[in-house]
């Protein structure tokens, strides 16, 4: 059984194309995967770790998609005297499919993502009083 099919994204976006979905729908499967051992054996997954993991992808993909390509394109407006430049897209360079932020979700579904946590370095102290340790008392003023 597929995590995320074709279906699946065409109901967020009905324009995508099938040919298209399925190569990101793999190339999403394989990071994460490389991100998160544990979901390469999807059977093992419970039905609540399967829809977060269906819809961190889902996420993913659908982003992927409406980013386009990445290329710009640039449209030029011309006025007299005035101009107007825009550019359509973003230039910059592709780091990655998944977010550092679903990167760490995918691994909590494994049980190894980051958690927050504290630690206590105090000293363990007794409590003292006056009663029981005369020698805690000390007066104020001398």
């Amino acid at each position: 059984m597929e995590i995320i099919t074709v279906e699946d994204l065409q109901a967020f976006n009905p324009e995508i194309n099938e040919v298209t979905a399925k190569g990101m729908i793999a190339d999403a499967i394989a990071q994460a995967r490389l991100a998160a051992p544990c979901l390469t054996d999807e059977d093992k997954l419970s039905e609540d770790q399967r829809a977060q993991y269906k819809a961190i992808l889902r996420a993913a993909i659908i982003r992927w998609e409406d980013a386009g390509s990445g290329a710009a394109s640039s449209e030029m407006l011309v006025g007299g005297r005035f101009t107007q430049q825009r550019v359509i897209g973003s230039p910059g360079q592709r780091r990655g499919l998944l977010w550092p932020s679903e990167i760490d979700l995918l691994r909590q579904i494994c049980g190894t993502g980051r958690r927050a946590g504290t630690v206590d370095v105090t000293p363990i102290q007794t409590p003292t009083s006056l009663w029981n340790n005369p020698d805690a008392w000390t007066p104020m003023y001398r």
